[in-house]
């Protein structure tokens, strides 16, 4: 018989350990009759309420699933009568084996995201870079790459700027050329030859 994802309470009383939706029970009623062999039906009342789904304690033409243990009763012969789903316990904890594996399935996926995070390149998008002079390049900061790359995706051949993260204090002018591939503080005339890497 599968695992079933309770652990004990305090009180001695299973319950879920996190509230997650379970195929075939979110958002449907559910009536519990008959003797189970895996649980009492206090606890099949709670594993449906963790899973998303709604208790009633008798059945109606409202009602959309009965869970039947040992000795039913008359519950099954009037679930019948209204069409109502019937669910034995095999089929109740397989349902609630398969969100088990659910859940470890996604607590796998979320470690491989993870490492993933972990061993990507810091920068995944273009990158901008200065050239100094002893002609090493410089990577911008990232929001100067950003307002960079902003004016490049316009294909204006050119924009003139004070709001590099350097030039806030003295407010100088510099323009971009995009078509020499420079920036030129407007001021000075210095120019710097620029680069675009990255897709």
């Amino acid at each position: 018989m599968p695992k079933i994802p309770f652990k004990k309470t305090k009180a001695g009383m299973k319950t879920k350990k996190k509230k997650k939706t379970i195929e075939g029970i979110e958002g449907r009623s559910f009536c519990i009759t008959g003797t189970l062999s895996s649980m009492k039906r206090k606890e099949a009342q709670a594993a449906v309420i963790n899973a998303g789904g709604i208790v009633r304690s008798g059945v109606s033409k409202t009602l959309e699933v009965l869970v039947t243990g040992a000795n039913p009763g008359s519950k099954v012969a009037l679930a019948e009568a209204y069409g109502v789903e019937i669910w034995d316990e095999d089929t109740f904890i397989e349902a609630l084996a398969k969100e088990e594996e659910e859940e470890e399935e996604e607590e796998e996926v979320k470690k491989h995201v993870k490492k993933k995070k972990k061993s990507s390149p810091a920068c995944s998008g273009p990158r901008w870079e200065w050239e100094d002079d002893d002609g090493n390049w410089n990577q911008y900061a990232k929001e100067d790459g950003e307002l960079i790359e902003g004016s490049y995706q316009t294909e204006e051949p050119s924009f003139v700027t004070k709001d590099f993260s350097w030039n806030l204090k003295h407010q100088t002018l510099y323009k971009v050329d995009f078509e020499n591939m420079i920036q030129i503080n407007v001021e000075s005339e210095v120019e710097r030859n620029i680069r675009r890497l990255g897709p």
